[in-house]
Parts: structure tokens; C-alpha cells; sequence
């Protein structure tokens, strides 16, 4: 059965970097080649399709728009995304914040809507948009309204990038209990660097491992 991750969240929750990161897990798992596909038209300083060429050498493929529209803010989506669907290769969609990257979700619905998927939502309780379970929670309704799929299940991404503490994990954890008692939603993973996670002894989820990803440190983040 085809594998298919949809990661939505808030902007600057962390999306992007969870989405490389699962793309590296799932190859190291031996489950390659993986197609990544980029949906983020919201975040123009930090998108999947940056590292296009780097992640093709190890057997990721990335598709977002087609190659003369890359680095234009706007929503064209390449018609490979389809062939993405259709194909056995597990599938991860970086999906944009805000209504934008929900609706450009949505436009796969008839597809997406018949395959077994799961859609994980990330939070980050320090975003103002997420920053309690009731805001979080009122998040996730929209974007569940604009793409017109469910949310399966919940991340907690809390981090203020490279100034993250044990603290930030921890105010995470709490908002995360919180927010599935409101939504039923189990919570599927704790995310952050090894260093940080091991002096949490009581997480929420599975922990998930990562390791921050930019221009600068993508060959030792998949060494």
C-alpha cells in the first residue's frame, strides 16, 4: 500500500523542515525512491524545492511548480503531482500555511479523499496563531474547511530554532494534550534535536528525531 504523509500547520511552524526530514527517515528505512511534493506558496525563504537537485543524488524526488515558475510566489501547481498520486513511491506533501497552501491542498481532493493518508498537523506553541489548544484547535478547523480533508494526527514542533529549550518541548506537550481532548486526535510524535528530547522524560507521542536543514548544513543533516 502506497505511503502518504500531508503536513499542514500554521507558517513557521516547521513544516518544511519535518517534511525533509521524514523524507530522509523513509529513505534510510529503505523504503526509496521518495517523491516530495512542494506546496508551500506562502514561505518564500525556507521552501522544499530549494534543495531540489541535492535531494534528486539521493533518490528524493521533489516537484513543485514547473522549473521557469520555481521561485515565483504563486500557485502553479506542475501536473507531475498527479503522477506522484498514481505511482507506488511513498509521498510526502509540504503543504503551505494559511488559506493559500490549504486551498492548493484541496485542489487534490478528488485523489487524495480515496487514498489512505495521514495528514499530520503540526504545532508550535509558540506562534500566536497556535499559542493555546482553543486558537490551535480553531487553526486546524480551517485548514481542515479550506482543503476539505481530516487531520489524523497531531505534532508538537515547539521551538524558537536555534534558542530552543527543554521548556519550549515541554509547553508543547501541554498544549498538545490539550488540544486532542478538543479534537480526538491522537498525537503521533514530540519533534526536535536528539540533545534537547533526551532531557524530556515524559513526551508527548513517539519522539521523532531531526536535524535542522538550510543551505549550510543539508549534507551534514543527511550524512
Amino acid at each position: 500500500m502506497k505511503e502518504l504523509y500531508i503536513i499542514v500547520g500554521h507558517y513557521g511552524s516547521g513544516k518544511t523542515e519535518i517534511a525533509l526530514n521524514l523524507a530522509i527517515k523513509l529513505l534510510d528505512e529503505g523504503k526509496g525512491p521518495i517523491n516530495l511534493v512542494d506546496l508551500d506558496f506562502i514561505n518564500p525563504y525556507f521552501r522544499s524545492r530549494n534543495f531540489t537537485e541535492q535531494y534528486k543524488e539521493m533518490g528524493i524526488n521533489i516537484i513543485s511548480t514547473e522549473e521557469h515558475y520555481r521561485t515565483l510566489d504563486m500557485p502553479a501547481l506542475s501536473p507531475r503531482i498527479f503522477g506522484a498520486l498514481q505511482d507506488y513511491k511513498p509521498t510526502v506533501f509540504d503543504v503551505g500555511g494559511d488559506d493559500v497552501g490549504a486551498l492548493a491542498l484541496g485542489y487534490f481532493y478528488n485523489y487524495l479523499s480515496k487514498m489512505n493518508y495521514e495528514m499530520w498537523y503540526v504545532i508550535n506553541a509558540n506562534r500566536p496563531m497556535t499559542a493555546t489548544a482553543e486558537k490551535a484547535y480553531n487553526y486546524l478547523v480551517s485548514i481542515e474547511r479550506a482543503s476539505r480533508l481530516k487531520v489524523t494526527h497531531l505534532l508538537n514542533n515547539t521551538h524558537l530554532l536555534h534558542e530552543t529549550t527543554v521548556q519550549d518541548i515541554k509547553k508543547g506537550n501541554e498544549l498538545c494534550r490539550e488540544l486532542s481532548k478538543l479534537c480526538g486526535l491522537p498525537i503521533k510524535y514530540t519533534v526536535g534535536k536528539k540533545e534537547i528530547l533526551e532531557g524530556i522524560k515524559d513526551v508527548a507521542g513517539e519522539v521523532f528525531y531531526i536535524k535542522n536543514i538550510n543551505s549550510h548544513l543539508l549534507m551534514e543533516a543527511i550524512k
